[in-house]
């Protein structure tokens, strides 16, 4: 998920949960420390069998606290936004742009991951629409090159991502003057849903691994 988590290319371990986790690591010589790159799926998998093993970048979400422990706020996303063809922003142009007003138009076609948090207000329209047969869902690398590809063949009239990340996949495509950033109003006055922290299996070792790590994102 760059740029918080970067696996290749010239900014390697640059992301920005690259760099809060090496800082954790340092911080918590007691632990032998490895990385492991997981899709969604295997990753929440892990957590629910209790498995020692924890995430740098989670929302905090109601569903996740059944089977997650979580650390104080980590670091701070900006909010989620609807991504379209920059041809057509002038159909979002003038009041605040509501996620909710622009899936009720049953026609437009919305790319987004099953297995993902995008804030706690974007959360709850979704929730409340998931009859929706217009949404295209994937489990894999939520906003990877193929959704934006998607989105200029016109098989998607928008995505659901954070600013930076479209941003930095529209930069490796060479795309960025062909997309544009539309900001939802459903998530523009919760700054505690733009929180992420670090999150760990709801277990004994997790709690005593949380409590560790919140000692070191208070220094």
């Amino acid at each position: 998920m760059p740029p918080y988590f970067i696996q290749e290319g010239p900014h390697l371990g640059q992301g920005y949960g690259s760099v809060i986790g090496a800082i954790i690591e340092q911080q918590l010589p007691e632990y032998d420390h490895h990385r492991l790159v997981t899709n969604v799926i295997r990753h929440f998998d892990m957590f629910k069998r209790g498995d020692k093993v924890c995430s740098i970048g989670l929302y905090r979400t109601p569903e996740r606290e059944a089977f997650l422990h979580f650390s104080i706020p980590s670091m701070m996303t900006m909010p989620a936004v609807l991504v379209v063809r920059k041809e057509h922003l002038h159909r979002y142009v003038g009041a605040e742009v509501s996620l909710a007003e622009v899936l009720r138009n049953h026609e437009f076609r919305l790319g987004l991951s099953s297995d993902r948090s995008y804030g706690t207000g974007l959360d709850v329209v979704l929730r409340q629409r998931q009859q929706v047969n217009n949404w295209v869902l994937f489990s894999g690398q939520e906003l990877g090159e193929n959704y934006l590809k998607m989105l200029l063949l016109d098989r998607l009239d928008g995505v659901l991502a954070l600013p930076d990340e479209a941003m930095y996949h529209a930069g490796n495509m060479g795309i960025r003057e062909r997309i544009a950033l539309v900001p939802l109003s459903e998530n523009q006055q919760n700054p505690a849903g733009w929180m992420c922290t670090v999150a760990c299996p709801k277990n004994q070792w997790g709690r005593e691994v949380i409590d560790r790590i919140n000692e070191v994102l208070v220094r």
